[in-house]
């Protein structure tokens, strides 16, 4: 009887560490291999106790639709988003369909709500961590930004699967941006 709880829990935790490793590694390749895309945003911090400091990301979820049928949008539906960038070079979801496009870059995203050829769909990307002391100048910084909208998360995208590189603020990593706005503090309260 002992040794089927062993395998039991062998199987299990091998299991769990298949999982997350197959996870790891599709960010990974999405990292190396994925073109960079800047998706304009907008972020605030939500001061969560059980999750942490971090930037609660604001981005554009609607996008339109010709492809979808109405009765494979009565529960939770999986399709895909295309990406375009326009002149400035920020990048905005395009065109909603069951399948990936024949060409460009994609995200397999959730649809939320089908109405006729405007739908709305959960982003991807609804968080961006950084270290606890950084988030509230972090926060800061964006609210300063936030009249001028020139935030922009800089994302890697390869075959449907996206990943966060960065933050930026004007062009500059809002890490640097917060870390220069701490020291600068704690030198003039010296």
């Amino acid at each position: 009887m002992k040794r089927w709880k062993w395998i039991a829990y062998l199987f299990a935790s091998l299991l769990i560490l298949t999982v997350v490793s197959i996870k790891i590694v599709r960010a990974e390749v999405a990292y190396r291999f994925g073109r960079s895309y800047r998706f304009p945003i907008q972020a605030y911090d939500p001061r969560d106790p059980f999750r942490g400091r971090y930037l609660a990301l604001e981005m554009e979820h609607v996008a339109r639709s010709s492809a979808i049928p109405a009765e494979d949008t009565c529960g939770p539906f999986s399709c895909c988003v295309s990406i375009t960038v326009d002149e400035k070079g920020r990048a905005r979801f395009d065109h909603l369909s069951p399948e990936p496009p024949e060409s460009g870059d994609w995200l397999n995203v959730d649809l939320q709500r089908f109405r006729g050829t405007r739908n709305s769909f959960r982003p991807p990307f609804e968080r961006f961590y950084l270290n606890e002391k950084l988030a509230p100048a972090a926060e800061q910084i964006l609210m300063d930004s936030f009249t001028r909208g020139d935030a922009e998360l800089v994302v890697r995208v390869y075959r449907g699967f996206g990943c966060v590189e960065d933050l930026l603020i004007d062009g500059v990593p809002i890490r640097e941006l917060a870390k220069q706005r701490l020291t600068s503090t704690a030198s003039t309260r010296e």
